[in-house]
């Protein structure tokens, strides 16, 4: 297990690179609200195009892949032998 655990660390932080990579290649929305958080655009009020929305979702698929290797990492660590 000890070399599963490994490879999964070593994805996690490819993953946690890629992720700040995309979030900082996204432009800055100025019209966001700092009391809602930009929850407009969220619900979708606003939509993305061309490459700002490439990077929602590819921000959408490193923050899934993130949360689920940390998850299996967790698990694995605790039900290991």
């Amino acid at each position: 297990m000890d070399i599963v655990s490994l490879i999964i660390k070593i994805v996690l932080c490819i993953f946690s690179l890629f992720l700040i990579i995309v979030v900082l290649m996204q432009t800055g929305d100025a019209n966001a609200s700092a009391v809602t958080g930009g929850a407009e655009a969220l619900m979708g009020k606003k939509k993305a195009r061309g490459m700002d929305a490439f990077l929602a979702k590819m921000t959408k698929v490193a923050g899934i892949g993130f949360m689920v290797l940390a998850v299996a990492l967790v698990v694995i660590q605790r039900f290991a032998v």
